[in-house]
């Protein structure tokens, strides 16, 4: 599986560089200036804040972990997001490794993983219906734009139908009491560990959606450095889409793939070298997260000798 991954993520490159989309000198001179500093030190922001709802989360489910632990865990699991099977590969090792943190919540904390990413991805849909619809109400946005907008709207909808089951006992059961018997135990099997601290949810949206904007100030940061400047309302729905695809398990790290979508993306709005964009954005991503989780893995590899 993991050569079939690197064979799509080599064909996708391979693909971009001989239709003229990929210039891998195209990011030489941004590279080390004081706007890509400044670009790291944002990024660097947002997966702390990232960090934050993680650790917001477990304690909306009463479980305990030290802050330098979650922060370890995280790190590691970006490591393994960017150097195997994209989001799989890092989730897999962010359950792993903090569940040796969460004591007899081990199966809780493990299922924050899941949770973690889909808010991340539900507030990013949130945040691309609210731009959407301000797009919409301001211009006649052309089919691409509209197409963007629809996926947003589906993904917002599906993934809030998820949460008001996980996190709402009444309406969960109302729901399951329409479900045959076998779905019914599954389904409530997923949902054992909801019932938990759902005063902090409010809260716990607004670090998600902080986290967002973050990432989302970054994508509109790497557009003006490689001189394509955009819009924030297409800022706000483009990167969550774009997010999206190269978090899929379908490329090693996603290599190819986030740069495809970018640049397909990017191309209803006008502006034709989103693949370098992504890339931009990519490489920073090595440059500061990729060491900090290589070193935390290692510390945890020797721990575990």
């Amino acid at each position: 599986m993991l050569y079939l991954k690197l064979l799509i993520a080599s064909v996708l490159v391979f693909w971009l560089v001989v239709a003229n989309q990929l210039d891998f000198w195209a990011i030489s001179e941004s590279l080390f200036s004081s706007g890509h500093f400044f670009l790291a030190v944002v990024l660097v922001l947002g997966f702390a804040a990232q960090v934050v709802r993680w650790a917001q989360i477990l304690a909306v489910h009463n479980i305990k972990i030290a802050f330098k632990d979650i922060t370890r865990v995280f790190l590691i699991g970006q490591f393994f997001f960017m150097t195997s099977l994209g989001m799989a590969g890092g989730e897999v090792a962010r359950g792993y490794y903090i569940k040796t943190y969460a004591g007899k919540n081990s199966v809780a904390a493990i299922s924050t993983v899941f949770v973690d990413r889909l808010l991340g991805l539900y507030t990013f849909t949130f945040l691309g219906t609210l731009a959407f619809f301000t797009i919409w109400l301001q211009t006649d946005p052309p089919t691409g734009v509209l197409q963007m907008g629809v996926v947003a709207i589906l993904l917002f909808i599906a993934i809030s139908t998820f949460f008001l089951l996980y996190y709402m006992p009444k309406i969960r059961n109302r729901v399951l009491r329409y479900m045959p018997d076998l779905w019914q135990a599954k389904l409530s099997g997923i949902f054992t560990h909801s019932d938990r601290n759902l005063a902090q949810l409010p809260r716990l949206f607004i670090v998600s959606i902080a986290s967002n904007i973050i990432m989302i100030a970054v994508f509109k940061l790497a557009c003006g450095l490689l001189n394509s400047q955009i819009s924030w309302q297409a800022a706000f729905l483009i990167t969550p889409l774009v997010i999206l695809a190269n978090s899929l398990p379908i490329s090693f790290g996603g290599i190819g793939v986030g740069e495809a979508t970018a640049q397909a993306l990017l191309t209803q709005i006008g502006v034709d070298n989103g693949a370098v964009i992504m890339l931009f954005i990519r490489v920073t991503q090595w440059l500061t997260i990729l060491p900090l989780g290589a070193y935390f893995y290692m510390v945890e590899t020797k721990k575990s000798v």
